[in-house]
C-alpha cells in the first residue's frame, strides 16, 4: 500500500512539474531582395523590395522606393532605371541582348548594397512541332504534339517548355499538358503534380540536357484545347525558352516550395534558390523560340 501512495505521489509531481524554456529569437535585420526575369523580347524591368520576418505585420510596406538601381553588361556601365511605383524599376528603351552577360547592382538608404549577375542564352530554334495521330480514347479536344530541336553541343544548357494560349481578347495564359518523356520526368520532382506515375503534367516544364547532350530530342506531348483550336477563338503557341542555370535552379526550388505542406512539422522546409550578393531575390536570363500551332 505504502508503495502505490509512493508511486501515486511521483505521478502527481511528475506531472505538476514545468519548466519556462525562454527561446531567444535573433532580431531580423532587413536585406535588398533584387527580382528580375530578363529576356530580349521585354524592357528592363526589375523589382526592389525589403525581406521581413514572419512576426512582421502584413501591411508592412515591403517595397523599396528610392534606390539606385544600375545595370552593367561585363564591365561597362549601361543605364539606370527610373522608378515606376511600388518598387519596379524599368529602362526607358534599352532591352536585353543575347549572348551578354549582364549584373545589375542596387543600392539603398540603411541597407548593404546588393549585385546580382547572370548569361543570356541565345534561343534555342525549334526544328519541328508535328501533330500526331489521336489515340483510341482520345476526346476531341484532345491534341498530341511532337516537338523537335536539336541542341548545342560541348555547354550545358537548360530549358522551360511551355503551352501558351491567346484567345479573341488577347487574354494570355499557359495550357497544362501531360507527356511522358524520360528527359521530362529525369527532371519532375515527385511533388509537382502528375496524373500518375508515368505522365508529368504541369503548365511548365523545365529541364537539363544531362541525358541528350549535343543531340536532337522528340518530346511527345499532349494538351486539351477546349477552345478546340479554332483560328476564330485562340491563337496557340508552343514556347521553348533557353534559361540560365540560376533561372533553372530558382525555378525547380520555387515549385518544389509551393508543395511544402505548412501544417506538417515533419517535412523539411525547401531553400528558394537566389544569386543575389549581400540580398536575396533571383536575377536570370531567357530567350524563346516560339512555334504557332494556328495561324
Amino acid at each position: 500500500m505504502r508503495a502505490l501512495l509512493k508511486i501515486a505521489l511521483l505521478l502527481i509531481l511528475f506531472l505538476n512539474c514545468e519548466k519556462v524554456v525562454e527561446v531567444d529569437i535573433p532580431v531580423h535585420e532587413p536585406v535588398l531582395v533584387g527580382s528580375a526575369f530578363f529576356t530580349p523580347d521585354s524592357l528592363w524591368s526589375v523589382r526592389i523590395t525589403r525581406s521581413t520576418d514572419i512576426l512582421s505585420p502584413n501591411n508592412m510596406a515591403l517595397q523599396i522606393e528610392n534606390a539606385t538601381v544600375e545595370l552593367w553588361q561585363e564591365d561597362q556601365y549601361l543605364t539606370e532605371l527610373a522608378h515606376q511605383g511600388n518598387g519596379l524599376y524599368r529602362s526607358d528603351n534599352l532591352r536585353p541582348a543575347a549572348g551578354n552577360s549582364y549584373t545589375l547592382r542596387a543600392a539603398a538608404p540603411n541597407f548593404e548594397a546588393i549585385e546580382a549577375s547572370d548569361y543570356l542564352s541565345p534561343p534555342v530554334a525549334i526544328t519541328s512541332v508535328l501533330n500526331l495521330p489521336a489515340r483510341s480514347g482520345d476526346p476531341d479536344e484532345y491534341v498530341r504534339l511532337r516537338l523537335t530541336f536539336d541542341d548545342p553541343p560541348d555547354i550545358d544548357n537548360y530549358y522551360l517548355l511551355s503551352i501558351q494560349m491567346v484567345d479573341i481578347f488577347g487574354y494570355r495564359f499557359f495550357n497544362h499538358f501531360e507527356t511522358s518523356n524520360p528527359v521530362i520526368m529525369a527532371n519532375s520532382d515527385e511533388d509537382s503534380g502528375p496524373v500518375n506515375i508515368d505522365d508529368f503534367f504541369d503548365n511548365e516544364a523545365v529541364f537539363d540536357d544531362v541525358l541528350f547532350a549535343g543531340e536532337t530530342l522528340e518530346i511527345d506531348f499532349g494538351y486539351y484545347d477546349f477552345l478546340f483550336g479554332s483560328n476564330s477563338w485562340a491563337q496557340v503557341y508552343i514556347r521553348l525558352s533557353s534559361v540560365s542555370e540560376h533561372y533553372f535552379r530558382h525555378h525547380k526550388t520555387f515549385r518544389k516550395a509551393e508543395t511544402v505542406d505548412g501544417g506538417n512539422p515533419f517535412q523539411e522546409p525547401v531553400l528558394i534558390h537566389s544569386n543575389v550578393q549581400n540580398g536575396i531575390g533571383i536575377f536570370a536570363g531567357y530567350s524563346t523560340s516560339v512555334w504557332p500551332l494556328f495561324n
